[in-house]
């Protein structure tokens, strides 16, 4: 949200001259903060999420040449290489509003739809290239996505890509991103006829390739309609974030569940999940290795984009950064950059308020350690 603050004089209000006394009193700025370009909180956040992770910088370095043909990227590639002080995301502001209207205004909007369209454009202007697409080279999932009929055991198969994954929040449940991961891959019995006559589907997912770049959305805002009108509301739930973890459980369950004919009740569901926690010789389930070798490597927890207010209208993103050298945290408020401790007091209230404001978070792959047991804690 956009925050200036007018010059102190008499023709000030109570209210302007207090903000700018309390910005005199903030500690000195460190560089790399962001302008904020009225309500650019959202551009700000997601463009310091992107600019942490080396491999997507340097990847859009490779192919940001082309100004004419790939405007996005030769704005991010601009910024990227901006050594100022403070950095301005004009330039991709200005060739995102060309995408859609709306982000070359002054409105508020979503952290997470902002950074998905920058990556879909990029991807478009890499056309056919897409063994040179930072988008793809860096994010993409590849999820192979079942459906089993219940009674027949016809099986459809469907190939998922993605940027990002969404883990959908319980209210008021308190639980760690990897156990949203983990819930997200349990088989789930869904509606679907079958040419059989049934009417029931086992839905099973399972990871064919990881990305580099993990990019988790923790689903925070619910529809819910009050009084006839349609609204989203936040949840609050606290989320732990470990700041190593694995993707080897995760969607882990072998290729084909094959499960036996019966009427369509809960049973069979039962029998799914079984099937996925089983060995190889469970009778019933056929298995096929297509996991990446990648799967047995760690993920670093790198950058949390963080969301405050109850709104998204209202609301104001944040970005915290891992520091690669010394491990400590930065967060990054538009212009402002602070250390999370600075004067032996936390920047962020407390751990739990970091938690319960969690709304993306990005891991990166150690493709250079192999999978501890266990994970660590965030601090």
């Amino acid at each position: 949200m956009w925050r200036g603050v007018a010059s102190e004089g008499k023709h000030m209000s109570a209210w302007e001259r207090e903000t700018a006394r309390s910005e005199r009193r903030r500690p000195a700025r460190e560089t790399g903060g962001i302008e904020n370009l009225g309500n650019s909180c959202y551009i700000a956040a997601s463009l310091q999420l992107l600019r942490s992770m080396r491999g997507f910088v340097e990847s859009v370095h490779e192919v940001s040449g082309d100004e004419d043909g790939k405007p996005l990227l030769a704005a991010l590639g601009e910024f990227f290489r901006s050594d100022a002080s403070e950095l301005s995301a004009s330039g991709v502001k200005r060739e995102m509003g060309r995408v859609r209207d709306e982000y070359g205004e002054f409105d508020q909007h979503d952290a997470m739809e902002f950074m998905t369209q920058m990556l879909d454009t990029i991807e478009r202007e890499m056309g056919d290239d897409a063994a040179h697409c930072p988008s793809r080279q860096n994010f993409a999932w590849r999820i192979e996505h079942a459906l089993s009929c219940v009674s027949c055991g016809e099986r459809s198969v469907m190939d998922e890509s993605m940027y990002m994954l969404t883990l959908q929040l319980i209210i008021d449940e308190n639980e760690s991103v990897d156990a949203l991961l983990d819930r997200y891959f349990i088989p789930e019995k869904l509606e679907r006829k079958c040419s059989c006559g049934c009417l029931f589907a086992i839905s099973t997912r399972q990871i064919v390739s990881e990305p580099k770049f993990l990019l988790l959305h923790l689903k925070r805002f619910n529809a819910v309609i009050a009084r006839g009108v349609l609204r989203l509301q936040k949840l609050t739930a606290s989320i732990r974030l470990p700041s190593k973890m694995s993707l080897m459980h995760a969607g882990s369950a072998a290729a084909e569940i094959v499960v036996p004919k019966s009427s369509g009740d809960d049973s069979d569901l039962e029998h799914a999940n079984n099937a996925s926690k089983s060995s190889p010789d469970t009778p019933g389930v056929k298995r096929h290795n297509t996991r990446s070798v990648a799967a047995t490597r760690p993920f670093d927890l790198l950058a949390v984009i963080s969301h405050h207010g109850n709104t998204v209208e209202l609301g104001h993103f944040v970005a915290h950064i891992r520091e690669r050298k010394s491990k400590a945290w930065k967060t990054y408020d538009d212009e402002r950059v602070t250390s999370y401790v600075a004067r032996d007091e936390l920047i962020f209230n407390s751990l739990q308020e970091f938690e319960r404001e969690c709304y993306v978070v990005a891991y990166e792959r150690d493709d250079n350690e192999n999978l501890r047991q266990g994970n660590a804690q965030i601090f």
